[in-house]
């Protein structure tokens, strides 16, 4: 393969790109346009291409560039995830040892069995520990309301967990919903780890964040508390179109939510891509996780025989359901990613890790190859159409390096 640092190679890809993002801002596409998309690549060294097309906000019609502020939505796990690993190189996390060591009241979550009169939860305590492996990888056994039946009852019933409005109780209201370690399904695992971390640093985990990765990184617009400043308006597309959603990111939340939590443009997710395509330092090599703690986290660290699997959807205004394709090998799980186990139809090679974030932001790190793409919009629901976008730009990324 051809390397992003080719010139040619490099200028014919921006042209495409370019194509791409205008294509993905067509209005004319009703069920499928993106009011405004910033993408960019990145090789281990630096960005490579940075883009932007479309507008801030239907409302307001002001032009994207890409200096604006996303919420990254799910994008914050992997940054949580390299905060907890510091910690366990430091020899204060286990991965292994009970959470509940560090955090007692994680101890005290039950699996739910049902409901009593309809109203009541009632919960069995696991007979199986959580660890920190487990909540890196998923298989903790919590969920999210938009992913299960029960935590959305929870949710109508109590306002809570809803990742959307943080207070203090969020956390309170969230429950097991099979015995830890025996399946994979995506929840709210990273919130507890992140809440793991405070009770073992001593302090907020924005504030550790911003003092062990944001600021050696040079992440500088990243924080968990955005207030006032402008950020990229969130957008909902129902039969009529698209239209301003009546919800969005919690600016300025009563908790650090390290699943979901954090807030900074395209081009500050590139420097964080770029720790993980250099063995876990920044492109000026600084170090931020070693060389072998970043070999052990890219790897599958799911316990024997689990896998991604379907999510189905309960809030179809959040997310549409994520089902897997049947002739492509289902993802595993590493610390922090999930894992390609083999190659794909666009080019990206068995071994890449990736994921995304609820309002359409799609990011992936080719350790192999040296890239990182990062493509951001503000819509939900999540997997929706203009989602395609990001498939074509992968897809010219790597006809590019082919060539």
């Amino acid at each position: 393969m051809v390397s992003l640092n080719d010139p040619s190679c490099l200028s014919e890809l921006s042209n495409n790109l370019d194509n791409i993002l205008i294509n993905a801002v067509d209005n004319t596409n009703a069920q499928s346009f993106a009011p405004g998309v910033v993408l960019g690549v990145t090789n281990e060294k630096e960005t490579k291409y940075l883009n932007s097309k479309g507008v801030v906000s239907l409302e307001n019609g002001k032009e994207m560039t890409t200096d604006e502020v996303f919420c990254y939505y799910s994008c914050s796990k992997a940054i949580t995830t390299t905060a907890i690993l510091q910690l366990v190189e430091k020899g204060l996390i286990g991965l292994d040892v009970p959470v509940k060591t560090y955090l007692s009241k994680i101890g005290d979550i039950g699996i739910i069995k049902g409901w009593k009169d309809t109203k009541t939860p009632i919960f069995e305590p696991p007979t199986v520990d959580i660890t920190m492996r487990m909540l890196l990888t998923h298989s903790a056994g919590f969920s999210y309301p938009f992913f299960n039946e029960d935590y959305k009852k929870m949710l109508e019933q109590n306002g809570q967990p809803n990742i959307l409005n943080v207070d203090e109780t969020t956390m309170d209201h969230t429950f097991l919903i099979f015995e830890p370690g025996t399946k994979w399904h995506y929840g709210m695992n990273l919130d507890w780890a992140g809440f793991v971390l405070e009770a073992v640093a001593g302090q907020k985990l924005g504030d550790y964040i911003m003092e062990n990765i944001f600021k050696p990184a040079k992440m500088d617009s990243c924080t968990f508390h955005i207030k006032d400043n402008e950020i990229v308006s969130t957008h909902m597309r129902t039969a009529e179109g698209l239209l301003i959603a009546p919800f969005g990111p919690d600016r300025d939340p009563k908790l650090d939510m390290g699943g979901h939590g954090i807030f900074g443009t395209v081009d500050d997710y590139l420097k964080f891509i770029r720790i993980w395509l250099n063995g876990g330092k920044t492109a000026d090599g600084l170090q931020i996780i070693k060389p072998e703690t970043h070999e052990i986290a890219i790897q599958n660290n799911l316990a024997k025989d689990l896998h991604v699997t379907d999510l189905e959807s309960f809030q179809q205004e959040v997310t549409k359901s994520a089902l897997l394709d049947p002739s492509i090998k289902p993802d595993t799980w590493s610390l922090g990613f999930a894992v390609n186990e083999q190659d794909l139809p666009t080019g990206r090679p068995k071994g890449t890790i990736h994921w995304s974030g609820v309002a359409n932001l799609y990011y992936l790190i080719d350790i192999k190859n040296k890239v990182g793409i990062f493509w951001a919009t503000q819509i939900f629901p999540f997997l929706d159409e203009s989602a395609g976008g990001f498939i074509k730009a992968e897809t010219a990324v790597y006809d590019a390096l082919k060539s």
